[in-house]
């Protein structure tokens, strides 16, 4: 399902079903103000895996490019300011899929310990990361940390570790750089 959330009130309204057993990593295309996500399907033989268009609309998803199942399941996605370069994320690499070619390919092999599940696109360029990481072998204890990184030269420009939160399970991220003097966050660049 694809729900809005009012921004002052927290109000959640049912937008409809995108299609897809599970969706995740929703981001807007700066330059057409097209919804991404990626959007997943199981069950039996009928796998499928990839990237979706959803109308904002009505929920509804449409698929864009499938992708092996088993080696891609993406939870985080976050286009650059151009709009020509989708990030993408689900492990512990960096991934950009470039729509002119229809490719996915590996941007950064390694970009932290822990699953990437929030990306979002800064004006200076770099992403705003969050990752998820077990710090024991049981998977009780959890840490969350949000990175400031440069796609382009695959490192960690900034980072902040939170321990012992609450809510230890980043899903997605956003930051509002328009509202904010386009000011990066986590970085003086």
């Amino acid at each position: 399902m694809l729900y809005t959330i009012h921004r002052k009130t927290g109000e959640m309204t049912v937008v409809g079903p995108t299609g897809f057993d599970k969706t995740s990593g929703l981001a807007f295309n700066p330059s057409d103000r097209t919804l991404w996500g990626w959007g997943r399907n199981g069950g039996n033989d009928n796998n499928w895996s990839g990237l979706i268009k959803i109308d904002p609309e009505t929920g509804k998803g449409t698929a864009v490019k499938q992708f092996d199942y088993k080696l891609h399941n993406m939870d985080g996605l976050a286009w650059n300011f151009e709009g020509d370069k989708l990030y993408a994320a689900g492990d512990e690499r960096l991934w950009v899929y470039d729509p002119a070619t229809q490719t996915l390919e590996i941007a950064c092999d390694y970009v932290d310990d822990g699953r990437i599940e929030g990306l979002d696109a800064q004006p200076n360029g770099f992403l705003l990361v969050g990752v998820d990481r077990r710090t024991s072998k049981s998977g009780n204890k959890r840490e969350t940390s949000i990175l400031a990184y440069d796609p382009v030269e695959c490192k960690i420009v900034h980072k902040r570790i939170y321990e012992g939160l609450k809510y230890d399970d980043i899903e997605s991220i956003v930051w509002l750089a328009g509202e904010c003097n386009d000011l990066s966050w986590l970085s003086d660049h």
